[in-house]
């Protein structure tokens, strides 16, 4: 589950919402966590994982697991005297809607983080009666879907509290620590940052999260960088790696993919009062920050490097810091939760409403 997701269902929960995740089918025979149970990050977020037959790929063993994770899901609901859902959000576009069919009384969403990418993404999207995307820029073109999709921002927690003396380093030749977190593939622009690392070789760069390339982590090594591969869904790594840097690093290629995204570190950084020097991935995701004093966007690996020292400069200013965590405000959980409960009581009020009113 991405953190913005997690954090936007575990403020919906202590707003007294009953929120149940049904997690991908874990075939029979491999080892798999009890089900249903609560989540270890937020005991009001209730998990359902399924089992099913191996064998995905092959189209009729396919429908049959889409029966079976039907027939698990409505079991666990009845037995945890769960109500009727109010709605059914499919959290990949991807996903077979066959979850709509098991509570087909329920609003039928989608919950879209980027560019629509095959078929199937278009067809969830088809059948949605209302699409929350993540992305500006899908929000304005319209999506498939049209009048049905709406803009909802990622979400992050609150992490001020991550802000503190910074341990710089015992060497007295390290003039700061920067460094970025979470998933490491292919919209990270490995050869930039190779080259940042190597111009800025008085900074230290702590890079934390999961590599999906051995060769771009092999690109990355260097006496200046620590590589900590941890799984960033866990609040406590976050919060760890933000008490240890000065500054936040987005260093994303420019692609028709990462033009949609809206990453969820950005925020973190933000959040926690941490200047962000990023790559110029998307001018919309960007707009609401560009010209916010502690954000610094970079056009080259030269810039790049120029508007970390700068960054470092800014965290002795407290007004600056301040102004990013005040940034930050309007895509917190709590926020993010007000902006969707109304979202979706709108969606709802209509669905009511007699065929021709207003």
């Amino acid at each position: 589950m991405r953190r913005g997701f997690q954090s936007l269902l575990s403020e919906l929960a202590r707003q007294g919402h009953t929120v149940a995740y049904v997690e991908p089918g874990v075939p029979l025979g491999r080892p798999s966590s009890p089900s249903p149970r609560h989540s270890i990050f937020d005991p009001n977020v209730t998990l359902i994982t399924p089992r099913t037959i191996r064998g995905q790929r092959v189209p009729f063993i396919a429908a049959l697991n889409r029966v079976l994770v039907s027939r698990q899901v409505v079991r666990a609901w009845r037995r945890l005297r769960l109500p009727d859902p109010d709605m059914v959000i499919l959290h990949s576009p991807g996903a077979h809607p066959f979850h709509w069919r098991t509570f087909p009384q329920a609003l039928r969403v989608v919950r879209n983080h980027d560019l629509l990418q095959g078929p199937n993404d278009a067809r969830a999207v088809r059948g949605a009666e209302i699409v929350l995307t993540t992305s500006p820029r899908y929000a304005r073109r319209g999506g498939v879907a049209g009048a049905t999709t709406r803009y909802l921002p990622n979400s992050s927690e609150d992490f001020g509290h991550a802000r503190g003396s910074k341990d710089v380093s015992k060497d007295s030749n390290i003039r700061g620590v920067v460094g970025t977190m979470g998933t490491f593939s292919f919209p990270t622009d490995y050869p930039l940052l190779a080259e940042v690392t190597r111009r800025s070789h008085d900074l230290r760069f702590v890079f934390q999260g999961s590599f999906w390339d051995e060769h771009g982590r092999d690109m990355l090594r260097s006496d200046n960088v620590e590589i900590m591969e941890r799984n960033d869904c866990d609040p406590r790594a976050v919060t760890a790696f933000l008490r240890r840097v000065q500054v936040g690093i987005c260093p994303y290629r420019r692609t028709e993919w990462t033009l949609h995204i809206a990453p969820t570190r950005l925020l973190a950084f933000l959040s926690a009062g941490l200047p962000v020097v990023t790559t110029n991935f998307s001018p919309e995701t960007l707009e609401v920050f560009r010209d916010l004093p502690g954000v610094f966007v970079a056009a080259d690996a030269r810039g790049f490097s120029r508007a970390l020292y700068e960054a470092i400069e800014a965290t002795t200013d407290p007004t600056l810091v301040q102004g990013l965590k005040e940034s930050a405000k309007p895509f917190l959980a709590s926020a993010v939760a007000e902006r969707f409960q109304a979202l979706v009581q709108d969606a709802l009020s209509s669905r009511r409403a007699p065929s021709g009113a207003t």
